[in-house]
């Protein structure tokens, strides 16, 4: 039996070659050995695990064998990780980090390698991530836009001149809604971009929970049912891209909601779905607002689904006796601390003293 009936196959990047034995360091660790002056005692200090290395002994044979020789030392040239198979380690990924020939014309021809391969993991890289709520904020600007572009596409205040004093009007009005005290500039109507500019700066700068802004949004700005005159479809006009701005700034303040409970995060989702479907129901002959709408629904929807599985949830209790804050809370949450929680959220009038009989909201976490 010759030396080439031991010969078992093996392959690096596909080019393929044949081993009789391995030689690999799997184990050890990577070490600093310090020694002090005066001192027979040494520090060793571990820097982690070493390197797996493979020194393989391999051979291309056969009449043809400078083509596979030719293919392996492509393989051990390239750059990066590629894939050892070898009989007795199996699959690795590896490195190629030094490779010698020798060649002979005895027994048919063959190449010897001696190649040497540390294993490593692919390399890991940053990867972007996108911050919560950046979406909708982002969607929330782009809506904002589209709306003051429908406000432009509607607004006439062309014709008599009582046209343009009652939207001046109009206008005033809808900012004093908003909580914007200031005197409307004379021709200011005249430019449907600065009325759409100032609804929005006055919308952002209202204050609230975004369940208070919603419920006042639909009763103060709710859709007009006729307008005909060029004075009720301005004044339309205006309700509308108010509301729709309202709306709009509800979720992109979503990141800054204080929403301290699941419950409260779901009651919120559920409001704005609604708010939101609202809007592409009454706007639905405008495709790029039906659509911008849309997408804003399902950005928030994922936004508050993610919110509320990392808050905690609130029950009710109702202690049977009238006991202090921090003795309800040490009981219901295992945590005294919880009692300012509960006085808070509770509106309590006296921290010493929660009623017997009279239901509380508790938050566990």
């Amino acid at each position: 039996m010759s030396w080439r009936d031991n010969l078992r196959a093996a392959s690096f990047r596909g080019a393929t070659f044949h081993v009789q034995e391995a030689t690999s360091e799997i184990a050890g660790r990577r070490t600093a050995m310090h020694e002090f002056p005066g001192k027979t005692e040494v520090m060793v200090e571990d820097l982690g695990g070493k390197a797996q290395e493979f020194s393989i002994t391999g051979f291309v044979i056969g009449a043809d064998y400078m083509r596979a020789r030719d293919a392996l030392i492509d393989a051990c040239a390239k750059p990066g990780v590629g894939d050892l198979i070898h009989p007795f380690y199996g699959r690795r990924p590896v490195i190629c980090m030094q490779c010698s020939v020798a060649e002979s014309s005895q027994e048919g021809g063959h190449a010897t390698f001696t190649m040497t391969f540390a294993v490593t993991a692919a390399p890991k890289y940053p990867t972007a991530v996108v911050a919560p709520g950046s979406v909708i904020v982002r969607e929330a600007d782009y809506l904002d836009q589209i709306s003051v572009v429908r406000l432009t596409k509607r607004w006439d205040v062309s014709g008599p001149s009582h046209v343009a004093d009652q939207a001046e009007s109009d206008l005033a009005s809808i900012l004093r809604l908003l909580g914007w005290e200031t005197r409307v500039k004379p021709g200011t109507v005249h430019n449907p971009d600065t009325v759409g500019n100032l609804i929005a700066a006055a919308v952002r700068s209202q204050g609230g929970s975004p369940l208070q802004r919603l419920s006042s949004t639909q009763r103060l700005f709710a859709p007009s049912r006729v307008a005909s005159t060029p004075e009720q479809k301005n004044r339309a006009n205006l309700k509308d891209t108010s509301r729709q701005m309202i709306v709009t700034d509800v979720v992109r303040r979503l990141p800054q909601a204080d929403l301290e409970t699941r419950q409260e995060a779901v009651t919120t989702r559920a409001a704005i779905t609604q708010a939101l479907d609202h809007e592409q129901e009454h706007m639905s002959d405008d495709d790029d607002f039906f659509q911008a709408v849309g997408n804003m629904r399902s950005s928030s929807t994922d936004y508050l689904n993610d919110r509320a599985s990392g808050l905690a949830p609130a029950r009710r209790v109702t202690p049977t006796s009238t006991k202090p804050a921090l003795v309800v809370a040490y009981e219901e949450t295992d945590d005294a601390a919880n009692a300012e929680k509960i006085i808070a959220r509770n509106a309590l009038p006296h921290p010493g003293f929660v009623g017997g009989g009279e239901p509380v909201e508790v938050i566990h976490g």
